[in-house]
Formats: C-alpha cells, structure tokens, sequence
C-alpha cells in the first residue's frame, strides 16, 4: 500500500473516532502513570504512558475534514448520475490541505472507481490547483492528437514524478470551487473524461449551473461542519 494511502487510513480513523480515541487513551494514560508512580524503579510504564500520550495528541491535532470523506463519497454517485456523465468519467473532492504550502488533498476515492484518495498536490498545477487559488469554475481539454505528458507539462507545469500519479486516458477537466477559507476555496469538486468534449461550451455551462443549484448547498453544509 502506498504511504499517503496508510497516511490517509490512519488520519481518516482518527477523524472518525475522535471522541471514542481520547476517552479511551486518556484513561489508559492515566493508568500507565499511576502504575509508574507506583513501581517507581520500572520506566516500561513511563515509556507505555509517553507513547499513550503522544497517539492522544495526534488523535486531538488530526484535521477535522477527514470526518467529511464518508459524507462526501455518499454524495458523489448522485452527482455523477444528476451530471449525466459517462461510465468513465470520474468525480472526486479535492480539499484545502495547507494554505500556508498552498497545497490540496484529494478527500475522496474517485467514483466510480474507487482509487487515489489521500494525494497531495501544489497549487501550481492543473486546473484544482487554479481553482482553489482564485475561487471560480475552470475546464481544460487536450486538443486532438496532442501528448497528454507534454500538455500537462506545458500547461499545467507538471513534474515528471507528479505526471506519474496521474491517470493517462484523460482528455478533459473540470473543478468546481466550494466554500471559503479566507482567500482561497475550502474544496474543489473535480471531474475528469476520456473524451475531450465533455466539458464543451454549452455542456459546460449546464454542468456548471446544476452544481451551483444542486449541489454546492450541500457541500458547503459538509465543509462548514
């Protein structure tokens, strides 16, 4: 399993059973010193008490969006079928991870395949990245018979090792902002197709607007929680 995939797992358990986690470690805490304090000459329970302690503050500083994957998966086969996408287009959530590093998350697996989230990306590339910037809906397509690797480098300032997480077959974009946190967006809602003219003119336009009307009230509800 990749790292940012036992990263997330962890995070996401943590998020999820906050409350359970810190009333169950803070009381083993509490008995690991107690039991050092009584066998004063044995430092295992000082060191099982440290290592209590520290999962209990990671559990308390673990980012509260990772509570939202589960809502936000749930909403996504409405959003795929509402949209009238193709069986291989896909949707995922993409959240704000860092604003001091300018970086986002993907929050969610993609639908309807299942895969790739917990990667962290920069906002210097693609169309996310500009949508978590300046706040507004952005589509991109690769123009026909061009290299998907020397678009994305040339377009959206890709790295070689960044190039590799992507998936390949994908010919149009679309990230839609949702919420606020401060300057930037708090979440992206992002779609992409192997067929370059999904996000044409006019489709674009009445994707863009069931979102807004549909689906962007229930979003923000999630990230404002």
């Amino acid at each position: 399993m990749p790292l940012y995939k036992i990263r997330f797992t962890i995070a996401h358990f943590f998020a999820t059973y906050r409350a359970v986690l810190i009333a169950t470690l803070g009381a083993a805490a509490s008995a690991f010193l107690a039991l050092w304090l009584q066998q004063g000459s044995s430092w295992r329970w000082l060191f099982v008490f440290v290592l209590t302690e520290t999962g209990l503050v990671l559990v308390g500083v673990t980012p509260g969006q990772y509570e939202k994957t589960t809502l936000f998966e749930s909403i996504l086969p409405s959003v795929h079928k509402v949209l009238e996408l193709k069986a291989q287009d896909r949707v995922t959530i993409h959240y704000l991870a860092s604003k001091r590093r300018q970086q986002y998350e993907q929050l969610t697996d993609y639908y309807p395949v299942a895969s790739g989230k917990g990667r962290l990306f920069g906002f210097a590339h693609g169309i996310v990245g500009q949508c978590f910037s300046n706040r507004h809906s952005h589509s991109f397509s690769i123009p026909e018979g061009a290299d998907f690797a020397e678009t994305m480098k040339e377009n959206w300032s890709f790295s070689a090792d960044e190039l590799v997480r992507l998936t390949k077959d994908r010919r149009s974009f679309f990230a839609f902002p949702i919420g606020r946190d401060r300057v930037f967006a708090r979440a992206v809602l992002y779609i992409d197709s192997p067929d370059s003219d999904t996000f044409a003119d006019g489709r674009r336009q009445q994707i863009a607007q069931k979102i807004q009307d549909l689906f962007v009230p229930i979003f923000e509800q999630i990230v404002a929680r």
